[in-house]
């Protein structure tokens, strides 16, 4: 039985690094690879959705480039709760996204989107395919301690990463082809950088986190993991680091280009 799509792509959470969804999507674009189904988590869920909207590449890049999106400083504000409430404002880049996204509706994509968030009351995974779009990716990037949790009704939820950091099940019955974008590889830590209790039990978390994110990739047809992210940080703000991010996605996509043109011949063929 024919599935409802030909090809979905996934792109997973990551911060900064996230801008390395762009580059591959540049090198898509060239090849004249046109995913017709979009899953993302976190910085994945901004791009995609961006992506599913129909707005340019070099928009998409732009935005990163001029919002200042991970500096926490400029976004950041002081209230009596502010452990509850996170140290960075949604407001103000719903007010960015909402420039971006002028008809704020899931039903104005060219492309079927699906944003990935936790919610925090019941403890599941939730799937936004309706509805409002800057408040679904609001929900999807609200990471705990940086973002305030996105009240959406009487829901709290918070950065999909937290139960699902790579989508990529979301799509998978939904799509006959899937290319992956994972670009949260695990870095190797120096002895010495492991010196205290707190940071030896967030290495554990974090390990047993990406080890199992990381089985996702063999359940897709095509994968990309940038490597060369270890070099960077998911908060960097320095314009010329996200160029290079960029380039570091662009660059990696590039190495499957046989597997592409497979890709896009098989396609073509459904």
């Amino acid at each position: 039985m024919a599935k409802k799509h030909k090809l979905g792509i996934v792109f997973s959470g990551g911060g900064a690094k996230g801008l390395a969804h762009i580059g591959v999507l540049f090198y898509l674009k060239e090849l004249g690879i046109v995913p017709d189904a979009v899953a993302g988590t976190s910085a994945g869920s901004i791009i995609g959705s961006m992506y599913a909207y129909g707005i340019p590449l070099t928009q998409i890049q732009e935005f990163f480039l001029t919002t200042d999106l991970f500096d926490w400083e400029r976004r950041s504000f002081f209230k009596s709760n502010v452990l509850f409430r996170g140290i960075v404002d949604p407001k103000t880049l719903k007010k960015d996204l909402l420039k971006v996204f002028p008809d704020d509706d899931f039903r104005h994509c060219e492309k079927e989107l699906s944003v990935v968030a936790t919610n925090m009351l019941s403890a599941e995974e939730k799937i936004f395919t309706s509805g409002s779009i800057t408040d679904a990716i609001l929900a999807s990037i609200a990471y705990p301690f940086v973002f305030s949790p996105m009240e959406i009704g009487d829901q709290l939820y918070s950065d999909g990463g937290i139960l699902n950091h790579f989508p990529v099940d979301v799509l998978r019955d939904q799509c006959e082809k899937i290319i992956g974008v994972y670009v949260s590889p695990i870095r190797q830590y120096e002895k010495e950088e492991l010196n205290n209790i707190q940071k030896i039990t967030l290495r554990a978390l974090s390990l047993k986190g990406d080890k199992a994110e990381l089985k996702k990739l063999d359940d897709c047809d095509i994968h990309i993991f940038p490597q060369d992210l270890v070099h960077y940080n998911t908060f960097d703000t320095d314009p010329e680091k996200l160029i290079e991010i960029v380039e570091v996605g662009y660059d990696e996509a590039a190495k499957y280009h046989d597997q592409f043109i497979q890709l896009r011949k098989e396609l073509r063929e459904i």
